[in-house]
């Protein structure tokens, strides 16, 4: 028996669209980049493959119709919880200049959202030379909930933007005797079975 044959080719090629698709939906912000190796290579520790069915789904959704489909980016975040304040890196690579991030400070709803566009590299006379187009561009929007105790000195917060990266340093507000005594420290035992 051998497993070269049309049948196992078939489901062969129906799991290829399903992780395509999959990758598809899954893509709803930044992606890390991968490095795709070459196959030939007997240590091969290749992440990508390139699909070789002429009719994949991947055309269908090159549709005008589906133009619009996953262009909201979502940048990628990272919250550190420090004993005094609270650290947010955001991702936001090829914004140019500083002021072309929005940030603002919700006190109702106690969250930060961060705004902005990414601009496209490409312009109406470079784009036919294009070949690969894995980076996003477009806007972007945020919101960062923070926790409601014991809140922030949102008077303090301060932003910086270096290489791609913004961080967010949110002070945390000292809790009151009131908000300590909520608080009660429980002890984990040994269970005896």
């Amino acid at each position: 028996m051998s497993f070269n044959s049309p049948f196992f080719q078939f489901f062969d090629a129906i799991n290829q669209e399903v992780d395509q698709f999959n990758r598809l939906l899954n893509n709803s912000g930044f992606i890390a980049p991968r490095q795709i190796e070459d196959e030939s290579s007997g240590n091969s520790k290749q992440v990508a493959k390139q699909n070789q069915n002429a009719n994949s789904l991947s055309s269908f959704f090159q549709d005008p119709w589906f133009a619009d489909f996953g262009k909201d980016l979502i940048p990628p975040l990272d919250i550190l919880d420090h004993e005094k304040e609270y650290e947010v890196h955001v991702s936001v690579p090829g914004i140019k200049d500083k002021k072309d991030i929005g940030l603002e400070y919700h006190q109702e709803a106690n969250e930060i959202v961060i705004s902005g566009e990414i601009p496209d590299i490409t312009t109406e006379e470079t784009k036919d030379s294009a070949k690969i187009r894995e980076r996003r561009y477009g806007k972007f929007k945020r919101v960062v909930r923070l926790p409601k105790y014991p809140g922030v000195d949102a008077d303090n917060i301060k932003a910086n933007y270096t290489n791609g990266v913004l961080v967010l340093t949110v002070p945390k507000l000292k809790p009151s005797e009131d908000e300590k005594a909520k608080v009660r420290k429980i002890e984990v035992g040994d269970a005896k079975l």
